[in-house]
């Protein structure tokens, strides 16, 4: 009876997995015909009314995701065309994925005061000294300089994100992931996880510093937004289409 209750279990088990197993499988096929579907009707719709985008390049594109004069590049085009290394910093968009993020050193305590982000120093005493300011406080606000390494299919860069977009990209505030730090540290590194390999539009600023004697591109992101995919969908197609026809 053990054995045949084993047997019995064993097929339930066996044919529970093959019944999961040929759902994901209906599900990645259904999403599967669903992108079909929608790049057929993007590459239609392109037929119809994109030919008159034919005379713009894929990085002299304007508005969409970005906005303005976007710039777009890969992170191999900034290496390669040396951006940043004129006399005047270079700014560009690109779409790249986050690898890695230096939670480290990421928060500092900060002025409270409206116009002012200097770092405060803990005076001991339930009081906060902005040397900016030369004032002291009971209160302080947190800031974030976060430091990321996002990459594309090309290549990889470092880059530096304040507060705005540093948020963005976490998807949490200045205030609470200071007070999160200081109250739950695992819950703290669970939203960097969270963060990892999210893919979004960066605007970049990046421009040749030199510090010590050494010379080396700092990267600044300016902005952070979701990925528009219908509008990266239409500006690869354009592409491609621009590149088959010559």
């Amino acid at each position: 009876m053990i054995k045949n209750g084993s047997s019995l279990a064993t097929r339930y088990c066996r044919s529970g997995i093959l019944s999961e197993r040929f759902t994901d499988a209906s599900n990645h096929m259904s999403k599967a015909a669903e992108a079909a579907l929608v790049c057929s009707l993007t590459c239609l719709r392109y037929d119809n009314e994109g030919h008159a985008m034919d005379g713009q390049s894929l990085t002299e594109m304007k508005g969409g995701s970005g906005g303005g004069n976007a710039n777009w590049k890969t992170l191999s085009d900034v290496k390669t065309e040396h951006l940043g290394h004129g006399d005047k910093a270079d700014y560009y968009t690109c779409i790249a994925t986050i690898v890695y993020l230096r939670k480290e050193n990421c928060l500092y305590q900060a002025c409270p005061s409206q116009d002012c982000n200097k770092k405060v120093v803990d005076e001991q005493n339930g009081m906060y000294r902005c040397e900016k300011c030369d004032k002291e406080f009971p209160n302080f606000k947190y800031r974030l300089i976060l430091s990321a390494n996002i990459a594309d299919y090309g290549d990889n860069q470092w880059v530096t994100c304040f507060q705005e977009s540093a948020e963005a990209i976490l998807g949490q505030n200045a205030a609470y992931l200071g007070q999160l730090k200081d109250s739950n540290e695992s819950a703290f590194d669970e939203v960097f996880q969270q963060a990892n390999f999210n893919t979004f539009v960066f605007r970049s600023r990046v421009k040749l510093e030199t510090y010590n004697d050494e010379s080396r591109i700092k990267a600044t992101v300016m902005d952070v937004k979701p990925v528009d995919h219908r509008d990266y969908s239409k500006r690869l197609i354009m592409s491609i289409r621009k590149l088959a026809a010559q």
